[in-house]
Formats: C-alpha cells, sequence, structure tokens
C-alpha cells in the first residue's frame, strides 16, 4: 500500500510533518459504494493536483514523520475559528485538566455557526461530587485553560451531570451526536 498526506483542498501533496487528510492506494482496498457514483468518485477515486491516482480518501488526518504515520484525528471534526484549525482532541484535553470537577474522558468539543461565525462550544459531564457545587469555578477554569492553551474565546460551555454525554459502545465520545443535541436544545444541563 502507498500512503500520501494531500492538502483536502488543494488536493496538493504534503510534505513530511506537514498535517493534511491520509490517502491510500493499493490492491486490497474497496471499489466503491453500492449504487452511488457521486461518492464512489470522490472518496475512491481521487486525484492529487499532479494527477496521482486514483486513492481512498480517509476523512483521516495525519502526518508523516521519520517515515512513521500519525494520526491527529478526522478531517469532519476539525474546528476552524478565524481561519486557524483546531483539533477537537486538544481542546478536550485542555478542559479535562483545567478543574478536578471536569470527568476525564467526558469532554466533547466542536464547532458551531453563529451569525455566519465559526463558535466553540464544549461540552462536558463534571464528578458527582461537584454536582451541587457552584459551577462558576469551574467554568472559569475552563475559559482560562483554552484561552491560553488554545488561543481560542469560548462562547458556550455546558456542564452535564455524569453519565449524560453521548458515547458510543465502546466508549468513545460521538462528538457529532453531542452537537446535534446541542443545536436542538436536548442536552439536560
Amino acid at each position: 500500500h502507498f500512503i500520501s498526506i494531500v492538502d483536502s483542498e488543494t488536493r496538493n501533496s504534503l510534505c513530511d510533518n506537514e498535517v493534511g487528510e491520509i490517502w491510500c492506494k493499493g490492491l486490497s482496498l474497496a471499489q466503491g459504494y453500492w449504487r452511488n457514483e457521486k461518492a464512489t468518485r470522490e472518496t475512491f477515486h481521487a486525484y492529487t493536483a499532479d494527477g496521482q491516482g486514483p486513492y481512498l480518501r480517509t476523512g483521516d488526518l495525519g502526518f508523516v514523520k521519520d517515515d512513521e504515520l500519525y494520526i491527529v484525528g478526522r478531517l469532519k471534526d476539525m474546528i476552524i475559528i478565524r481561519g486557524r484549525n483546531h483539533a477537537p482532541q486538544d481542546i478536550e484535553y485542555a478542559v479535562e485538566v483545567a478543574h478536578e470537577g471536569v470527568r476525564k474522558g467526558c469532554v466533547a468539543a466542536f464547532g458551531f455557526d453563529k451569525s455566519g461565525a465559526e463558535k466553540l462550544a464544549v461540552v462536558c459531564e463534571i464528578k458527582r461530587t461537584f454536582v451541587k457545587q457552584d459551577h462558576d469555578e469551574i467554568t472559569r477554569s475552563i475559559i482560562e485553560n483554552i484561552t491560553r492553551e488554545s488561543e481560542l474565546s469560548v462562547s458556550v460551555i455546558v456542564l452535564l451531570k455524569p453519565g449524560q454525554i453521548f458515547k458510543t459502545t465502546s466508549g468513545k465520545i460521538q462528538r457529532r451526536k453531542t452537537k446535534q443535541a446541542f443545536l436542538a436544545g436536548n442536552l439536560t444541563t
């Protein structure tokens, strides 16, 4: 198999240590989606700007360093604010370590549109011992840590009771489902 790191917008191949979408090609890859020619062309038959391909677009972001592939995250999960890309995992980690009341592994960060501008939202669970306490200190700590670590302003922080954030059966955060519930106003805060 052959891996290439590609700028998903320009379709230019990137150099080592540059983050881009992971594209791959090889004999054992699927041929496409059943009865969906448009999606098959876009995902399974992608070509770089210089005509190399066809590649499978994985939708994963990563980079190559010293002939090793490093996965950064999913392209769909990337938060783009004021033209800068931010991995949600970096923001989520900043929230987890901001205050002892935040439950580890129970944070979702995502961007959302407000009046034509991308804004940052954070949804996180707090520990049971902090449910009935004043949440101002937790909120203030989250804002300060995100600002310090990512130079971002947080538009919304939603604090949930334990067990309320959406996760897969294997325990991974479901950012998109959490975002959908947030936008629909269906989170129990």
